[in-house]
């Protein structure tokens, strides 16, 4: 898939985003009522925080991101989840993400707060994400990256972070595999 491809998406690519996005979404859904099945209504709970979490985090960064950029992703993430490749978003840079004040201005609620275990740097000035240019050319190398690494190292998931402060999206892969690869890290400059 070339940049350009994602960034004309058309019906068989819209086709294909959404079918992975319910996909997605009747797995977490199943996990959900099977522990309610089970008689675990807490670890129901938890499963469908996180999931929360995951949309809000990726909203978060969606948001920051101008329509070129956000297609590319969608496009890209379809293909993760045909591959059967975990994609996991960590809570954005605190001060990084001026979606959270643009979401806030429409009338939506913003970005949550952190993890607590989230110990990055105290919030700074927020330039804008990947707006100059080709968007898509702005995240797609990071995410083309993480995509090749985790079909590298098989059982692994892949993580992103927003980092708005300087238009990076980060990445990484985490558990399953050799733990030599666990700081794989790259970003990308917007």
């Amino acid at each position: 898939m070339t940049e350009g491809d994602a960034t004309a998406a058309g019906p068989a690519q819209l086709v294909s985003v959404v079918r992975a996005w319910r996909h997605g979404a009747v797995n977490r859904l199943q996990v959900a009522l099977g522990w309610l099945q089970l008689g675990r209504p807490e670890q129901a709970a938890t499963a469908l925080a996180e999931w929360c979490r995951q949309l809000e985090w990726e909203g978060a960064a969606l948001r920051c991101w101008p329509v070129e950029a956000a297609s590319f992703y969608l496009v890209w993430r379809a293909r993760c989840e045909e591959m059967g490749l975990e994609v996991a978003w960590r809570a954005p840079v605190p001060g990084s993400a001026p979606g959270a004040a643009a979401g806030r201005a429409r009338g939506g609620r913003g970005l949550g707060r952190p993890a607590a275990s989230d110990a990055s740097s105290s919030p700074e000035s927020t330039p804008p994400g990947p707006g100059q240019g080709n968007a898509a050319a702005a995240v797609g190398p990071a995410l083309e990256a993480a995509l090749e690494a985790a079909r590298r190292e098989p059982g692994r998931r892949i993580w992103l972070q927003w980092d708005g402060r300087d238009g990076r999206l980060r990445w990484g892969l985490e558990g399953g595999g050799p733990p030599a690869a666990t700081g794989s890290r790259g970003s990308t400059t917007g």
